[in-house]
Order: C-alpha cells, then structure tokens, then sequence
C-alpha cells in the first residue's frame, strides 16, 4: 500500500495489540511521547497482575489464620488487594483496547484519505492547442 511509509492504515492496529501506542506513532504525522500509552497498559496490566498475586498470598494466609482479629485483618487486606488488582487489570485493557481501537479508526481514516487523492488525479493527453504530450490533472 503506498499509505503505509507516510501514513499507517488499519493494519497498525495490528501493531497496537502487541505494543500499546506503537500503532498511533504509525498512524500520525506528528509523533508524538506514545510510549506513554505503552507505558500506562503494561504498567496497568503489570500492577494488576501483582495485586492479583498478593491477594491470593493474602488469602493463603487468612486461611492459616488462627486468632479474630488476624482472620479479620487478613479478610479486609485480601479483599481490599483482589478488588484493586481488578480495578487495575480493567483499567489496562480498557488503555489497550482504546488505544486499538483508535488506530483502526484512524488507520481507515488515512486508506480512505489516500484513495480519495488517488481518484483525483488523472493522467491524460493534452489538448493540440497546449502541444504535444501528457497532463496530470488533480481535481479536489
């Protein structure tokens, strides 16, 4: 595709879904910090993961808890851990998905761009009073 050197078109959302923010640095002209958005999924996703891992310790722990307040203190900690670890790990693909999503639609937008220039330009003979040769005409 011709687009793709200056403009990505869809198929950077491809891109996208193995590195956040990689597929908008394809599709825009001005490149800007994207691996802020890698940066914030992986790092959503990474903090997720890791309070997913803590809460299930926790609870490891809560289960071998002999005294109230230990059961108690335990019972709020996991809790508390397994519902951030959520928050964090929606928060990650909720990024991740926004940032795929916008370079499909942007990547759309550049194709269609590019087809709309090329079905404007046409090549033809010039008229015998102008001379010889060929013209490129761009209609816009």
């Amino acid at each position: 595709h011709l687009y793709a050197p200056v403009f990505g078109g869809p198929e950077s959302a491809l891109s996208s879904i193995l590195v956040p923010g990689l597929g908008q640095y394809k599709v825009q002209k001005k490149k800007g910090p994207y691996f802020l958005i890698t940066a914030a999924a992986y790092g959503l996703v990474g903090t997720g993961i890791a309070k997913k891992i803590q809460s299930n310790n926790t609870y490891s722990d809560y289960l071998a808890a002999s005294t109230p307040n230990e059961i108690a203190s335990l019972k709020d900690a996991y809790q508390t851990q397994k519902r951030t670890g959520t928050a964090l790990l929606a928060g990650g693909a909720v990024v991740w998905l926004a940032d795929v999503a916008w370079v499909l639609l942007q990547g759309m937008r550049n194709k269609n761009a590019y087809q709309d220039i090329r079905k404007s330009t046409s090549l033809r003979w010039a008229r015998p009073e102008q001379g010889i040769g060929l013209a490129l005409q761009y209609q816009f």
